[in-house]
């Protein structure tokens, strides 16, 4: 199958998007030592677990919205890897990118109603 412009220029946004959504949420993961008890903040268990205790506890909302945004940024780029791996007729990567978008924008939606209700609430 040839490939044209538009297949590369799907890799190189879904890319972009996947390193922007990484960058965000990695700084946002920083801003949250703050935040979060001195023993915890300490194990290596805080990248796992800060992005639920952002929307669970008392964070400043800009925290959150990085969340947000970082959850949007992967969310298109793996929308984006999806296209492609479709447009390509790879069945594993048809299914591996489908199942990661839901699982990611699963998290996006759930990030963003968390966001609303504590917008509303501060």
């Amino acid at each position: 199958m040839a490939y044209d412009g538009t297949d590369v220029l799907l890799v190189a946004a879904s890319a972009l998007g996947f390193l922007a959504g990484a960058f965000i949420h990695g700084s946002a993961d920083q801003l949250m030592r703050r935040y979060v008890p001195y023993t915890f903040a300490q194990e290596d268990t805080l990248r796992w677990s800060a992005h639920e205790f952002a929307f669970e506890k008392n964070v400043p909302l800009h925290i959150q919205k990085r969340y947000v945004a970082a959850g949007l940024l992967c969310g298109l780029a793996s929308l984006g890897a999806t296209t492609v791996a479709f447009r390509a007729g790879n069945l594993m990567g048809m299914v591996l990118f489908s199942l990661a978008s839901c699982a990611i924008i699963h998290s996006y939606i759930r990030d963003v109603l968390a966001y609303r209700r504590n917008r509303e609430s501060h």
